[in-house]
């Protein structure tokens, strides 16, 4: 949604985007990349482009991925569950 132009107070809503990803990686073995070993999650983003107080870029994210595969490190356990995220900054990189 690229041309929203909605007001929220001191926050002008500009576009939205959405996005779904797939990802495969193993960062916690230095020695080695196991392609057996990949921890695998999918998910989704939502990406909003704002403008605060009329001047402020304003970038916001959210993200919900699963993780497939359950593991565990530094006594934590991962995986097989749902986790949410979110963030915000004054611009998204495009590198």
């Amino acid at each position: 949604w690229t041309q929203m132009n909605l007001s929220l107070g001191i926050i002008q809503l500009q576009k939205l985007y959405a996005g779904i990803f797939a990802e495969a990686g193993n960062a916690f073995d230095e020695d080695r990349l196991d392609w057996r070993q990949l921890r695998k999650d999918a998910g989704l983003q939502l990406r909003l482009q704002a403008f605060s107080f009329y001047a402020y870029p304003t970038m916001i994210f959210f993200d919900a991925a699963y993780g497939f595969d359950r593991f565990e490190h530094m006594g934590q356990t991962y995986g097989k569950e749902l986790r949410f995220y979110f963030g915000m900054a004054f611009d998204f990189m495009d590198d």
